[in-house]
C-alpha cells in the first residue's frame, strides 16, 4: 500500500474561528434565532403583564375588598371581568395549576386584586 500526498484541491482546512462545516453555521444561526425568538416572547409577556397590573390598579378597592371578603368566585370573576374582560378570566382559570384546589385559586386571585404590583405572576 502506498499513500499519495493529497494535492492543494482535495486538502481539507481545520475549521477556525471564521470557518466551518455548513452544519455548523446552521446550528449557530438557529440558536440565534431561538434566542431572538425568546427574548421578542419574553418582552412581550412582560408588557402584557404590566398591562394587567395597571388595569388592576384601576379597580374600585371596596369592590376589590368586597370580593376578596366573599372567598367566591363569583364575586372574583365580576371584578376581573369589569377590569380585564371575560378572556382573562378564562385563561386565568385555565392557566391555574392542576394541582390547586379552589381555595389556592381564590387566595392567588385575591392577592393579585388587593395588590397587583406585589403579585406574583
Amino acid at each position: 500500500v502506498t499513500f499519495e500526498a493529497p494535492d492543494a484541491a482535495t486538502r481539507r482546512v481545520a475549521p477556525g474561528p471564521r470557518t466551518g462545516t455548513p452544519r455548523m453555521l446552521m446550528r449557530a444561526q438557529a440558536r440565534k434565532a431561538a434566542t431572538r425568538i425568546q427574548w421578542v416572547q419574553r418582552s412581550r409577556t412582560r408588557s402584557v403583564e404590566l398591562g394587567v397590573r395597571l388595569a388592576l390598579r384601576k379597580a374600585d378597592p371596596q369592590e376589590v375588598a368586597a370580593a376578596c371578603a366573599s372567598g367566591g368566585l363569583d364575586a372574583l370573576a365580576a371584578v376581573v371581568h369589569k377590569q380585564l374582560g371575560a378572556d382573562a378570566w378564562l385563561r386565568a382559570t385555565h392557566n391555574a395549576p392542576d394541582e390547586w384546589e379552589e381555595e389556592d385559586f381564590v387566595g392567588a386571585i385575591s392577592k393579585a386584586l388587593s395588590d397587583p404590583a406585589r403579585a406574583p405572576e
